[in-house]
Formats: structure tokens, sequence, C-alpha cells
């Protein structure tokens, strides 16, 4: 299994396997035109799974940071063994693009905004804890996101779809909620 990080047009990073630790993408004081893409990684273990990022051990965290304008676009899976923790994070003005799954991770998100191209995208997550930050559904599409767990922190905000004339809109499911004392989850 491979990795690679592209930025400034160019190789950054380049690593064959990964087992322990932290990994940490930080992007700060970019322009709105400057972007890390992870794209066309894959992972097999018996079936071909395109996987921007694979974590192998479920003590291990990722965590994606989007600052300054600075923004995170990932157009494949995140995978790993079960139990590994997604942290999407940054200021106001980042931005985190979501538009595939990510699989087997406790996510959590702080003072972010993150847009997803799809509304399953955490469907195949352990959980999702929202601390504060802003959540995308907006894709011209209504539909709905399924988290095994869903976890209402802190105040959060969420970007929804909305048809009128049918009277529906994009909506959040969980098998289990959390909703903290005084926390509100703020529909735009």
């Amino acid at each position: 299994n491979s990795a690679t990080l592209y930025a400034d047009d160019g190789l950054a990073e380049s690593d064959t396997s990964f087992q322990s630790g932290t990994v940490s993408m930080e992007i700060d004081n970019a322009d709105l035109d400057t972007q890390s893409t992870l794209l066309g990684h894959t992972v097999s273990n018996g079936v071909k799974d395109n996987n921007a990022i694979f974590m192998a051990d479920s003590s291990v965290s990722l965590n994606l940071t989007a600052k300054n304008n600075g923004s995170i676009k990932i157009y494949d899976n995140i995978n790993g063994t079960s139990g590994y923790t997604v942290a999407l994070d940054g200021d106001e003005t980042g931005a985190i693009y979501l538009n595939n799954d990510i699989k087997n991770a406790n996510v959590t998100l702080d003072n972010t905004n993150v847009y997803l191209g799809r509304e399953d995208v955490f469907d195949q997550s352990l959980s999702l804890t929202t601390n504060s930050g802003t959540i995308s559904m907006v894709n011209n599409s209504i539909g709905t996101m399924n988290v095994p767990e869903f976890n209402l922190v802190g105040n959060t905000n969420i970007a929804v779809d909305v048809d009128l004339a049918n009277e529906t809109m994009d909506r959040i499911d969980a098998d289990n909620y959390y909703i903290n004392n005084g926390a509100k989850l703020n529909v735009e």
C-alpha cells in the first residue's frame, strides 16, 4: 500500500506504510485557489477499495485541519481498522470537502466547514461528534445522513437542501443520539 500527497503542483510526501501514531494534514494561510487533493489510491484485501487514506490500526488518528482559507478535498474513501479517529478541524475560513465515505471511524468536527458531496458520507462511520463548526449537506438532492451514533456536544450549524413544493429536506438519522445540555443544531 502506498500514499502520495501532492501540494503546490508537486510531490510533497510519499509513504508506503504507516501503522502507529497520528497523521496530521494542515492547510494554512492558502488563497482560495490553493487546495490539497487526495485521489486515486487503493487498498486491496481481496477486494479493490479506493481509499485516499487507510488507517491500519484502531489506535491511530487522522487530523485534517483547514484554516486561513485553506481547503482539503478528498474524493476517495477514508477507511481503516474499526475504531480509529478522524478529527475535522480548523477555523471558520477553512473548508474540508468529503466526496466519499469515511468508514469504521469515530469522527469529530471542531470549528471548521465540512462540505459533503453526498448525504451518506458518514453512514459507515462508527460515530459523528460535533463540538462546533458547520456541516453542509447542500448538493441539490434531498437525502438522509444515517450515522450509527450522533453526538451534539456544542453549537453546530447545518446547511441542508429543501424542497418546498414537496415539503421535504435533508435529515440526520441515527441509531443513538447524545445532545449536550444547551447544545444547538442551527439549520441554515
